[in-house]
């Protein structure tokens, strides 16, 4: 049994309602509310996604940013950090997310029976 992993920078037409059938699914794992990170925070969105035998049995949102971007942010406000993103994106990248992955397939809800794979 082999995971892949997807990595994209923008969902597939079906990631929010994957997430509203699923009792795991939150809004912090949304289109929405990445998109909402994006533009407050400046923060680069990851969906990933887990494939098995070209099944998607989970997906999750991951953020990137920089710890010293952040800071800027917070003391300065998001005019001057948009100005430097590209200048702290160099210093120290953080990931974060909310929760997950969401698991479709009951059958990969325990994480010793989901062995990874990354694939570009």
């Amino acid at each position: 049994m082999k995971i892949d992993i997807l990595i994209k920078n923008v969902p597939d037409k079906e990631w929010d309602n994957r997430l509203l059938n699923n009792k795991f699914g939150t809004i912090h794992q949304t289109k929405e509310y990445a998109e909402f990170r994006k533009k407050l925070w400046g923060q680069e969105i990851h969906y990933i996604t887990f494939v098995n035998n070209e099944e998607i049995i989970g997906q999750m949102t991951l953020f990137e940013f920089s710890r010293v971007g952040r800071k800027i942010n917070k003391k300065f406000g998001n005019t001057i950090y948009k100005k430097l993103k590209k200048i702290t994106r160099k210093f120290k990248t953080m990931y974060t997310w909310y929760y997950g992955p969401i698991i479709f397939n009951e059958k990969f809800a325990d994480r010793k029976n989901f062995p990874l794979e990354k694939r570009p």
